[in-house]
């Protein structure tokens, strides 16, 4: 099975390099350019698809940011979207809404564990990267055997997906980056993903955000 997982597009928040977690800013006005972008991306993969290949099925996070991005790719496609909340963002607990710079000042030590030992911190009133890895398997062990599933997430979730195919430890988290509106392609076949194509942003040219200035 065809499994393309693809991060939202920009957030406000991502913009003004602020932790988002759970919480709601909506897509920038760039980041509504890339899902559209990506939308007509999808729709022409889907017609030069044969039907084998083809999406059956697009399930997004809970969250505006994700939900809305995969709804412009929905009205393309003619698929309606489900949501579920295994696909949400870690949880940043305390950190979110915040600046990187506020966090910077008030949790160093913590901002220094999450640079160099991410798989040991646990947001406070948050999440740890088990706990995402931990939902997103649960999500795969309740995928149907269809065609194609298009899933429409966020940073963490992802890059917890690549580490599980490259078979390597959450204290790798950091070695992974993610653009806004990437495509990433895998095949799902007896419980194992397999990596097809990783961070794919051919479409968006010049509408690629600098994730190096985001809060991540």
């Amino acid at each position: 099975m065809r499994l393309v997982l693809i991060r939202h597009g920009e957030s406000t928040w991502n913009v003004e390099g602020r932790y988002q977690g759970r919480l709601d800013p909506p897509l920038s006005p760039r980041g509504r350019e890339q899902a559209e972008t990506l939308a007509a991306r999808m729709y022409r993969e889907q017609l030069a698809s044969v039907e084998a290949d083809r999406f059956a099925r697009i399930v997004s996070g809970p969250l505006v940011r994700a939900r809305d991005t995969a709804q412009i790719c929905a009205e393309q496609l003619g698929l309606p979207v489900a949501i579920d909340e295994r696909l949400n963002e870690i949880s940043h607990g305390e950190w979110e809404g915040k600046l990187r710079e506020e966090i910077a000042n008030r949790w160093p030590e913590m901002v220094a564990a999450w640079r160099s030992g991410p798989h040991t911190v646990q947001f406070p009133g948050g999440e740890t990267l088990e706990d995402v890895r931990s939902r997103f398997e649960s999500f795969l062990r309740d995928l149907p055997g269809d065609r194609g599933v298009l899933l429409f997430t966020h940073d963490v979730v992802i890059r917890i997906a690549i580490l599980l195919t490259q078979g390597k430890p959450l204290a790798a988290f950091n070695d992974v980056r993610v653009d806004n509106a990437a495509l990433n392609d895998f095949s799902y076949c007896g419980d194992k993903l397999t990596i097809v194509r990783l961070n794919d942003t051919t479409h968006l040219g010049s509408l690629r955000s600098d994730t190096l200035t985001q809060a991540l």
